[in-house]
């Protein structure tokens, strides 16, 4: 016999292990202020607009793998 789940709560018994959307933001989020960061002490100084594109390519890059890690 099936939970009798309020359909409001589903989503927090997920059956299937994708990460929400609020996940990935918050997580995107750490990487990208990290990013930003070292780029910062190395540099000593912030980012401009072409190197902040670069920096955010590598944060999608690292969050698309971390994102199929979780889900295999």
């Amino acid at each position: 016999m099936a939970e009798d789940v309020p359909r409001r709560l589903k989503r927090f018994y997920r059956e299937d292990a994708k990460p929400s959307e609020g996940e990935v933001r918050d997580k995107s989020t750490d990487i990208a202020i990290q990013k930003v960061d070292e780029f910062r002490d190395k540099h000593e100084r912030y980012p401009k607009n072409t190197e902040l594109d670069e920096i955010s390519d590598s944060v999608f890059e690292q969050l698309k793998k971390d994102v199929e890690e979780q889900t295999e």
